[in-house]
C-alpha cells in the first residue's frame, strides 16, 4: 500500500514539475529544435554512462557509498537549456538506466529525483541577473541535493522494500554530504564555463541563460530594452567591438584578443579636444575613438615623447577601441594601444564623413529600443499593418489571402518591433524569416511559394489590427461609426489600432484592405466623418419635406 501511496506521489510531483516548466517556457515546445534536441540526447547518454558504468562503490556501510558523476549533467542541463529541458533529460536518463540496469527495482520517486534536479538547474538564470552564477550553482545545488539524498531516497528506498537498511543508507548518504556539496556544484559550474563558449553563437530562443529580460510570476517574459539618458549619455545594450570588424570590414592592427570589448555608449569621439589637453573626468565609460587627417596634422606637431603622453592621458580610461583612417599614421598610437589592450582598428575605401554617418546609423538600429509581439506583420498598399489575436484566429491564413493578393510579406507569429525616432518599425523574427504556420499544413515557406518579389525585410507598423471573436463577450462592443481610430502604444509610441470581429461567412482579408484604405484616406486630408454625412443627408431630407 506503500509503494502505491508514494508511486502516486512521485507521479504527481513529475506531472506539476513538467506542466511548470511548460508554464515558464510559455506552453512552447518550439524551443526544442533538432540541434536543441541533438544535444540533449548526447547530455542523457552521459549521465546514463557515468551513473551506471563509471561509478564506485567504497566499502563502507554494505557499500551504501556510492560516488556516481550523472546527476550534476542533468543539473547542468536545466541550468543551460531551461526547465523543460532539463525535466525531459531527467525522465529520459531515468527510464534509459532502467532499462540498462533491469536488476534494480524501479520507483518514480527515483524518476522524480532526476526531474527535480533538471528543474532546479533552471532556478539558476530564472532571474537573467548574471551575476554571482556560482554562488546560485551552489546554493541551489546543495538544497537539491540535501532534500533527495536526506529525504527524497529514504522514502523510495522503503517503499521498495529496504525496510532497515534505509537507515544505514540514510548515515552513509550522511557521510557522503559534505562530499557532494563540495564536489558537484563545482563540477557542473566548470562543466558550464565551457558549454557556454561551444555554443555561444547560438541563438537566445534556443539557450535559456542567453535569453535577455527575466521571467516574472505570470509566465510572461519581459523583453523590454531600456534605453536612459544620464549626463547626455545614451546607455544601450552592448555591442562587442568584432560586430563593428565584421560589419564594416574594419581591418584590425592591434590588440586581436580585445575584440570582445564592448561599446555601451552610443556615438563616436573624434579626438581633437583630447590630444588638446582636455579629458573629461570621473567618466565610467567612454566611446569609441576616430582618429583622422586633421588629428594626424595636429598630433604631428609635437615630439614622440610628447604624443605618447598625450595618447596614454587620453585612452586610459576604459576606451573599448580606436579607429584610424587611412591618412592617419602614426606608430607612436600602435605601440600605446598595444600597451593599455586597446583594439587599433583602421577604416579603408570611404571618407571621415561617410563613415562617422554609416558607424551612426549602425549604432541606431543596433540600440534601438524593441519588443516582441505575437502577430503578422503585411506591408498592404504601402502601410505596415500588424495583424494580432488569440492563437488559432487565422492570422496566419489571412497573410497568405492578403499575400496572394500581391501585398508584402514581412512576418508571421513573432514580430520584433523596433523604435526609430518616433516611428515604429517592424521586422520577422531571424529564425522565422520568410515562414508562416498553418495548421494543417505545417511551415510555409512564402520565398518559395509565392517569390522573393513579395517579400519585405522591414516595415514601418502604421495600423494594429486585433481579430476578436464576433460577440465572444456576449456583447458587439466594436466601433460601429470608425470616427476615431483607437491606439496602441508600442515602446512609447501611440498606433492607430482596429478591432475586427471574426465569425463565418467575413472575408476578413477583404476587410483589412478597406481599413487601410480609409487610413490612407484620413491621413491625404480628404476624409468626411461618416457621421458627418448622414447628418447632412438627413438634413438635406428634412429640407425637401
Amino acid at each position: 500500500m506503500f509503494y502505491i501511496f508514494t508511486t502516486l506521489g512521485a507521479a504527481m510531483g513529475i506531472l506539476i514539475f513538467f506542466l511548470l516548466a511548460l508554464w515558464i517556457e510559455k506552453w512552447n515546445f518550439r524551443r526544442l529544435t533538432i540541434k536543441v534536441i541533438a544535444i540533449l540526447s548526447l547530455l542523457t547518454a552521459m549521465s546514463v554512462v557515468l551513473t551506471n558504468f563509471i561509478s564506485y562503490s567504497f566499502p563502507f556501510f554494505g557499500g551504501a557509498i556510492i560516488l556516481a558523476l550523472g546527476d550534476w549533467i542533468i543539473f547542468l542541463t536545466g541550468m543551460t537549456f531551461g526547465p523543460l529541458s532539463g525535466v525531459i533529460v531527467g525522465i529520459c536518463t531515468d527510464l534509459t538506466g532502467t532499462m540498462i540496469n533491469l536488476s534494480g527495482q524501479f520507483h518514480l520517486g527515483f524518476m522524480m529525483i532526476k526531474v527535480l534536479l533538471g528543474f532546479s538547474g533552471s532556478l539558476v538564470f530564472l532571474f537573467r541577473k548574471n551575476n554571482f552564477i556560482y554562488l546560485k550553482v551552489l546554493l541551489i545545488y546543495s538544497i537539491c541535493y540535501t532534500l533527495t539524498s536526506l529525504v527524497l531516497n529514504p522514502i523510495w528506498l522503503y517503499a521498495i522494500g529496504w525496510g532497515n537498511a534505509v537507515f544505514v543508507h540514510f548515515v552513509a548518504k550522511l557521510i557522503k554530504l559534505p562530499f557532494g556539496i563540495a564536489v558537484y556544484p563545482l563540477i557542473a559550474f566548470l562543466s558550464f564555463t565551457v558549454i557556454v563558449k561551444i555554443i555561444k553563437d547560438w541563438s537566445e530562443n534556443e539557450v535559456w541563460c542567453f535569453r535577455r529580460g527575466k521571467i516574472n510570476f505570470f509566465g510572461k517574459i519581459m523583453l523590454k530594452r531600456k534605453l536612459s539618458l544620464k549626463k547626455g549619455e545614451v546607455k544601450m545594450n552592448k555591442l562587442k567591438i568584432k560586430n563593428l570588424v565584421d560589419h564594416f570590414e574594419l581591418e584590425v592592427i592591434s590588440g586581436k584578443e580585445h575584440l570582445d570589448n564592448v561599446i555601451e555608449v552610443y556615438g563616436l569621439n573624434r579626438a581633437g579636444l583630447e590630444l588638446a589637453g582636455y579629458v573629461e573626468k570621473d567618466v565610467q565609460k567612454r566611446r569609441v575613438v576616430l582618429f583622422s587627417n586633421k588629428e594626424n596634422n595636429y598630433i604631428h606637431g609635437f615630439t614622440e615623447a610628447e604624443r605618447e603622453k598625450k595618447y596614454l592621458e587620453m585612452l586610459k580610461d576604459k576606451i573599448p577601441a580606436v579607429i584610424i583612417t587611412e591618412k592617419f599614421d602614426d606608430n607612436i598610437l600602435v605601440k600605446t594601444t598595444n600597451k593599455l589592450g586597446i583594439p587599433l582598428l583602421k577604416v579603408s575605401g570611404q571618407t571621415t564623413s561617410e563613415f562617422t554617418q554609416q558607424i551612426l546609423g549602425f549604432y541606431d538600429d543596433y540600440f534601438a529600443p524593441s519588443e516582441e509581439f505575437h502577430g503578422s506583420l503585411v506591408n498592404i498598399y504601402g502601410k505596415g499593418v500588424m495583424i494580432m489575436g488569440k492563437s488559432g484566429i487565422g492570422k496566419s491564413e489571412i497573410t497568405i489571402e492578403l499575400v496572394k493578393k500581391n501585398h508584402l510579406f514581412v512576418g508571421d507569429d513573432r514580430i520584433v518591433a523596433i523604435r526609430k525616432s518616433s516611428k515604429i518599425y517592424g521586422k520577422s523574427h531571424e529564425i522565422l524569416n520568410n515562414l508562416v504556420e498553418v495548421r494543417g499544413i505545417g511551415i510555409v515557406d512564402i520565398a518559395q511559394t509565392n517569390g522573393y518579389q513579395v517579400i519585405l525585410d522591414e516595415t514601418e507598423i502604421e495600423l494594429v489590427i486585433d481579430l476578436i471573436k464576433f460577440g465572444e463577450n456576449g456583447v458587439d462592443d466594436t466601433d460601429r461609426l470608425g470616427n476615431e481610430y483607437d491606439t496602441k502604444n508600442i515602446l512609447g509610441v501611440k498606433i492607430p489600432h482596429i478591432r475586427i470581429p471574426v465569425s463565418s461567412g467575413r472575408n476578413i482579408a477583404n476587410i483589412i484592405e478597406t481599413a487601410v484604405a480609409q487610413l490612407k484616406i484620413k491621413e491625404s486630408g480628404n476624409w468626411v466623418s461618416p457621421t458627418k454625412i448622414i447628418a447632412n443627408r438627413i438634413e438635406k431630407t428634412n429640407q425637401n419635406d
